[in-house]
């Protein structure tokens, strides 16, 4: 949004900004983590169905991310950003009360998928929201609590959908994005028309390092996320495998997300760690041990446990990669539609092995290995860029 205009418009504050990301996130965290539950008690699908599901919704995430500058670019000559931010607040409580039509389980697909495609073209301008106009502290300190605020949001909405199933209304929980969506919209006039651009001329530049740890990030980033697109269909039968009630299910599912968000929380007041190669190994081992010990746990602590290592893994490696992307691509669209596309890679790549592996009759054993194969694999992508620049400290 290079535009003068965008150059004079001051930073949007950070409140309505986190208000409208808490709200928006039930969304999200529904879309990603509840359908599969809701699948398997409404409609009765098994594990390749649920693959097929998430895998759709993936590609939808993906496609509709890697072009939301371009979606937003043009709707401009109609409506400003803060004007599209509230067209796809309201398409999205628009769509949600669909799935309880008795139609048959298309409705799910159809509904996931229309929901992930305006999620990821929301989710880039409210990234450039937050990181316009702000700069070092500023922007760390807005970025770890906008990071936390939806974190909490996704923990609580997967939380409801199984307690809500106990009642006969687990569908219940995909309609509430209605509401949610609707109150995000309040909060919009508090925005500026748009992004403020990036502030170039503080005397500090970005530290050389950081490319180079974008690079790292952007390679562990896709890959945290196929580690969450092939744990979250799975994680309603490895839960009845041992032996959780139906009514604790998804709190328990959601240990994962509470666990991320603890970590953010203390990753935003820690500091210290940017600019630090240390941060993005330590999340990346946290990644591929806690999902090991999730998918083969004997009993439901290790499981919970297993989880939460997952989650802090994930929540270092997310860190780092927003933070990295909108600080080297100031805080532009194009870097936010790159990363949440990056994302939208992960969340298909997950499901799509697990269909394959599903479909050509292959153990669940085969597919967790395929996915330990696939983080073993990318340490090479990954390191490589730290390699050629030796990160130092940022100042």
């Amino acid at each position: 949004m290079g535009s003068p205009a965008a150059a004079a418009t001051p930073a949007t504050p950070t409140g309505p900004i986190l208000a409208v990301s808490f709200l928006a996130s039930v969304g999200t965290g529904v879309t990603w983590s509840g359908l599969s539950f809701i699948a398997e008690a409404d409609f009765g699908y098994g594990k390749t169905a649920n693959f097929a599901l998430a895998s759709a919704n993936g590609v939808a995430y993906a496609v509709g991310a890697f072009l939301a500058s371009r979606v937003i670019r043009a709707a401009e000559r109609f409506v400003s950003p803060r004007g599209m931010l509230a067209v796809l607040l309201l398409v999205q409580a628009a769509i949600a009360p669909a799935v309880l039509l008795p139609v048959g389980s298309w409705i799910l697909w159809a509904v996931g998928i229309l929901v992930s495609v305006a999620s990821a073209i929301f989710w880039p301008l409210v990234e450039s929201y937050l990181a316009g106009g702000r700069r070092r502290e500023e922007l760390r300190h807005a970025m770890g609590a906008w990071n936390l605020s939806w974190m909490i949001a996704v923990g609580l909405s997967l939380a409801i959908v199984s307690p809500l199933g106990e009642l006969g209304r687990m569908r219940m929980s995909v309609v509430a994005i209605l509401p949610a969506c609707a109150a995000a919209a309040l909060f919009l006039p508090w925005f500026r028309p748009r992004p403020a651009s990036h502030p170039e001329e503080d005397g500090l530049p970005v530290p050389p390092n950081y490319a180079a740890l974008l690079a790292s990030a952007r390679v562990l980033l896709p890959v945290s996320y196929v580690v969450i697109g092939a744990i979250s269909p799975l994680l309603p039968y490895l839960l009845g495998k041992v032996g959780a009630e139906t009514a604790t299910q998804t709190p328990l599912a959601a240990t994962w997300l509470f666990s991320r968000a603890i970590c953010v929380g203390v990753l935003w007041k820690l500091g210290g760690w940017h600019g630090k190669a240390g941060a993005l190994v330590l999340g990346g081992t946290l990644l591929a041990g806690g999902f090991t010990l999730a998918v083969l746990a004997p009993s439901m602590p290790v499981l919970a446990a297993g989880l939460a290592v997952f989650g802090v893994g994930q929540g270092i490696i997310y860190s780092a990669a927003i933070y990295y992307a909108m600080s080297v691509g100031k805080a532009e669209i194009d870097a936010a539609g790159t990363h949440e596309g990056l994302i939208g890679l992960g969340y298909l790549s997950g499901p799509l092995l697990g269909l394959a592996t599903s479909l050509s009759g292959g153990a669940d054993g085969a597919y967790v290995a395929t996915i330990l194969g696939l983080m073993a694999l990318s340490t090479v992508p990954a390191v490589r860029p730290l390699l050629r620049r030796s990160p130092a400290a940022a100042p």
